[in-house]
């Protein structure tokens, strides 16, 4: 409605859905909105591979409780949610890529509003004025069990750069990208 209040209408042709950006906001009410409506969605037994953040949506991929085994897709936008399952072989290239890094971990775990801590450190680390924040995702490392939130920048005027800290903020990997064919570690 005119006061910008979500009515349940389908809006993602406006001018506000273009405009929206998830990645550089640190006031953090769209996240939290999106952090409960995804809470309320999978409930506290879903089993959680991955939660991204990306421009205009939030989603989650996990197993839900009594559901068909396999991964689903959880989208949230400011419209509204969607679940869909993954293709076959959307999920199969996520369980080679992951399995055996990613663990297990509860949506309940993930404290949003830390972010904009996190990404101030992540933003430090980086020091290049024109890296954008192109992905934001938590994920649990099967090798050491510590939810971690994940920070993509963009390549700015030199290479992408991943930085990985823990819930607190606290850096605990930086990998210069190269092109999407690999990393190269640089702490």
């Amino acid at each position: 409605d005119p006061a910008g209040r979500i009515t349940g209408a389908d809006l993602s042709e406006t001018n506000r859905a273009r405009n929206l950006d998830l990645l550089p906001r640190d006031d953090g009410a769209s996240l939290a909105e999106a952090h409960r409506a995804l809470m309320a969605a999978i409930g506290r037994g879903a089993v959680v591979r991955r939660f991204e953040i990306e421009p205009d949506s939030v989603s989650v991929v996990a197993q839900f409780p009594g559901a068909t085994p396999g991964l689903d897709d959880l989208s949230w936008t400011p419209w509204g949610l969607r679940k869909a399952p993954l293709p076959a072989f959307a999920e199969f290239t996520r369980r080679v890529r992951h399995e055996n890094r990613d663990a297990a971990f509860s949506l309940a775990d993930l404290d949003v509003a830390a972010l904009p801590k996190v990404k101030e450190a992540a933003r430090g680390l980086v020091r290049r004025p024109d890296a954008r924040i192109t992905e934001i995702a938590a994920r649990k490392t099967a090798f050491s069990g510590e939810l971690r939130w994940i920070l993509t920048f963009d390549g700015g005027s030199s290479r992408a750069m991943a930085v990985e800290t823990n819930l607190a903020g606290e850096v605990r990997d930086l990998r210069v990208l190269d092109n999407g064919l690999g990393s190269v570690p640089r702490l």
